[in-house]
């Protein structure tokens, strides 16, 4: 007989929405009932869904409604919708993390659907009652030269022949899991100006606690990033963030954040001719498409080392990172 799991809450941040196509919520919504139902009988009280959305209150209505519409799998299943005015990533996390009430807490995202065993492999890290995170393995689908070219040098490791990388990745905070009573000790993902720091800073909280995340195969495939200024603000934003967690996290000398930034893009441009080069078809790109794969990658790291050494320098203005109204759908 199978044994029993233990009683879970997941939170869905709705932010990435606006920036993807509409019909990929569908598949996430499909994807977490595909998760679920087979193994309700095993967990100790019905599960919780908190979807998060960065509209006003009055909109909640209208959300459930949107995701009982696209989502009809989910059934009968504790659903709620969570508001948080013109909410960033981390902090719509952290509200939806208040709402939740089970025993483990789950966080996904609303553009990358959980596939396999997602479910077992998260849960099956906390039979061990020392552990308080477990961290899956996101991958990035790839259907096009742009997807192809980010699936190889962008910060997810590949689904396959990245074992190594995957390895050293710090928490993805779109397919991870926490004993909830520690997250709330822990006061959740950290506050910062940055658009994807709290992950590094959550992560540098476990280590000084004594703890780890550990990293299980449970995979979620994160839609592709599509176009080029969306694909050249986030090498920008990137830049500006690895300044940001070296200094929280490192130094605060100036001199220090300035060869780390050198040392940044010297490693990042090696990686990408490496991994363009040798492991190509594990993304089924063309030779032909080799050269302007490698052009692009190096021009991603490029943008990225000069806004990080404009921070690192002073050189740069300082400000609350928010994705550009420009990349919001009309």
């Amino acid at each position: 007989m199978s044994h029993a799991l233990p009683s879970l809450s997941i939170v869905v941040e709705m932010e990435n929405i606006r920036t993807v196509e509409p019909a990929v919520l569908g598949i996430v919504l499909d994807s977490l009932a595909a998760q679920l139902w087979p193994v309700m009988g095993r967990l100790a009280r019905p599960p919780r869904l908190i979807f998060v959305h960065p509209g006003e209150a009055e909109a909640n209505d209208e959300v459930l409604a949107r995701i009982r519409q696209d989502g009809p799998s989910l059934g009968s299943l504790d659903i709620h919708a969570v508001a948080v005015p013109d909410g960033r990533y981390y902090e719509m996390k952290n509200a939806g993390a208040a709402l939740a009430e089970n025993e483990i807490l789950i966080f996904a995202d609303s553009d990358a659907p959980p596939e396999g065993d997602w479910l077992l492999q998260l849960l099956a890290a906390f039979e061990d009652p020392e552990i308080v995170a477990a961290s899956g393995r996101t991958f990035l689908k790839h259907d096009d030269f742009l997807s192809r070219t980010l699936a190889l040098t962008w910060i997810f490791p590949l689904e396959h022949g990245d074992e190594q990388e995957a390895r050293q990745a710090f928490i993805w905070a779109n397919n991870v899991a926490f004993r909830r009573d520690w997250f709330a000790d822990a006061g959740g993902f950290p506050y910062d100006i940055g658009f994807k720091c709290s992950c590094s800073l959550l992560d540098q909280r476990l280590l000084d606690a004594g703890k780890t995340c550990i990293r299980v195969n449970a995979r979620a495939r994160h839609e592709p990033l599509r176009g080029l200024r969306f694909v050249a603000w986030r090498a920008g934003v990137t830049g500006r963030d690895d300044d940001r967690k070296y200094l929280l996290r490192k130094s605060g000398r100036r001199l220090k954040r300035v060869r780390y930034a050198i040392k940044r893009w010297n490693a990042m441009m090696w990686r990408t001719t490496r991994k363009v080069v040798t492991k190509r078809k594990l993304v089924n790109m063309p030779a032909r498409e080799v050269p302007f794969a490698l052009l692009l990658g190096w021009t991603f790291y490029t943008i990225a080392f000069a806004n990080q050494l404009g921070r690192a320098t002073g050189l740069s203005t300082e400000k609350v990172e928010r994705i550009p109204e420009i990349f919001e759908p009309q």
